[in-house]
């Protein structure tokens, strides 16, 4: 199983030399998604969030941006926090 993939990998990027397959993931953002929510505790608990660990749209758009760039090197691995992650 292992070696049929590793086979249609080679395969696809022999043929399609432009397409390259990667895992990017910006973690935690800070959007507008949940807008609808307005009670105290979850404006509390984003308020919290916010401030320790969530991400400003534009840092998530970045790592988007910086994974794309990767070309060959982030083929078929998962770039997070501008790491390729095993």
């Amino acid at each position: 199983m292992c070696l049929l993939r590793l086979y249609g990998e080679y395969t696809v990027l022999s043929i399609f030399d432009a397409r390259l397959i990667g895992k990017i993931s910006p973690g935690m953002v800070r959007t507008e998604l949940a807008r609808g929510y307005n009670s105290l505790l979850y404006r509390i608990a984003m308020a919290i969030a916010s401030f320790l660990i969530l991400r400003t749209p534009e840092q998530g758009a970045r790592t988007y941006v910086s994974g794309v760039g990767l070309g060959l090197a982030g083929h078929g691995r998962f770039w997070q926090h501008d790491v390729i992650r095993e």
